[in-house]
Order: structure tokens, then sequence, then C-alpha cells
């Protein structure tokens, strides 16, 4: 008798280990939510897609150019980004960039005059002026922007 009580406690306590380990899996499961560095439910070796809590997709990385594109659309310093000031040596920003999608700063003492943008190749792509240039009738607008053209000339601002 001892022995058919013992057998079935054992029964009863798996069939409650495994209940549990299922209602945990499922839970998980249900919720959509995979941590960091584990596999999920049945995948070898980390397979599982990540999942930001609360459900939803994690967004990938932006690139390189995007990021860039980005914050030349917004007027925003870029990821890469430099600053120069004027001296006797330095009269303006130089039409090539050593760095591709980069960005850099004129500065004439303490004020900001200009951000240029440099393209894939670390050619000028674009300006942004914040003066006038002491033409108010010229460049009514501050700031204002000039594209450069496959040759390298400066465009009208807009």
């Amino acid at each position: 008798m001892k022995k058919t009580r013992k057998t079935f406690l054992i029964s009863v306590a798996t069939v409650l280990l495994i209940s549990l380990f299922s209602l945990n899996t499922t839970y998980a499961a249900a919720k959509n939510v995979v941590h960091e560095g584990s596999s999920g439910p049945g995948l070898a070796g980390g397979g599982g897609m990540r999942v930001k809590p609360g459900g939803g997709s994690a967004k990938p990385k932006p690139t390189t150019a995007q990021a860039y594109n980005t914050a030349k659309s917004k007027g925003t310093k870029a990821a890469s980004h430099s600053n120069v000031v004027k001296s006797t040596k330095t009269k303006s920003l130089p039409y090539k960039s050593s760095k591709p999608y980069s960005s850099k700063d004129f500065y004439d003492g303490k004020k900001l005059k200009q951000r240029r943008y440099y393209d894939k190749n670390g050619k000028a792509q674009m300006d942004i002026d914040y003066t006038n240039h002491g033409n108010a009738k010229l460049h009514p607008k501050v700031p204002h922007r000039h594209n450069f053209n496959s040759k390298g000339v400066r465009g009208k601002d807009y």
C-alpha cells in the first residue's frame, strides 16, 4: 500500500510540473515576447525574432545613407560631423570631404554661418546658409538652402 501511495504522489507531482511548464510556455507565446539571447520555444540556436515587449516588431537600424538623408532633410548634424572655424587660412568650407555622408559647420567666431552636407563620394551636396550674405534683397529667407550640381557649382537658394 505504501508503494502504491508513493507512486501515486510521484505521478501527481509529475503531472503538476508538466502542467505548470506547459502553462508558462503558452503564456510566453501568447504575449509574443522573446527575450534577447533566448531562442524562443522550439528553436535551437537563437533563431527567434526579437520582439519588443508589448508586441509589435523591432525597427531595423537605419543605414548610414538613410541616417544621413534624414539629417539633411531636417537640417541637423549628420552622424559624422565636424566644425570649421574661420581663420586667416580657412575662409570657407571645402568642396570635398574625406568622410562620405558627413556634414560640417562653418563658424565665423562664435556665430554659425553655414552647414554643408557631403554625399557618398565626399563631394558637397547641399548648403544651409544661416545668413543673408549681406544682401537681404537677394536672400530674404534665412536660413536658406543651396544644392550643388554634378559639376560642383552651387545653385539658386530655396
